[in-house]
């Protein structure tokens, strides 16, 4: 029972302790126990990891014709609207560069 006997170091003795262990295997001192964000900062990214398993992300129908070679897939609600878009720039009804509308062009006074 002599183990009983022996004193306990101080928290001084304990805390110098911590902070030369800390210097001798590279971790951080944190005698406050603050968080500090060193747990996500030491983790592996995870983009590299989710790329390869979804693939790159394709979008649109000029991303999916550039990634499959020979496919020439045709858009054609995109090819409608560019229709319509002349027809009505034929007829002068287009809608007017900013700062170039019906207010912009009023008399000021």
């Amino acid at each position: 029972m002599s183990f009983l006997k022996q004193a306990l170091p101080s928290p001084a003795r304990l805390q110098a302790l911590t902070k030369l262990r800390s210097e001798v295997f590279g971790t951080t001192y944190n005698p406050e126990s603050l968080r500090t964000g060193s747990k996500v900062l030491k983790a592996r990214l995870r983009g590299p990891a989710m790329l390869r398993y979804y693939g790159e992300r394709i979008s649109g129908w000029a991303g999916l014709n550039a990634a499959v070679p020979n496919l020439q897939l045709r858009d054609l609600a995109e090819e409608t609207r560019l229709i319509d878009l002349e027809t009505r720039r034929k007829r002068g009804k287009v809608t007017p560069k900013k700062g170039q509308g019906r207010r912009a062009s009023m008399k000021k006074r």
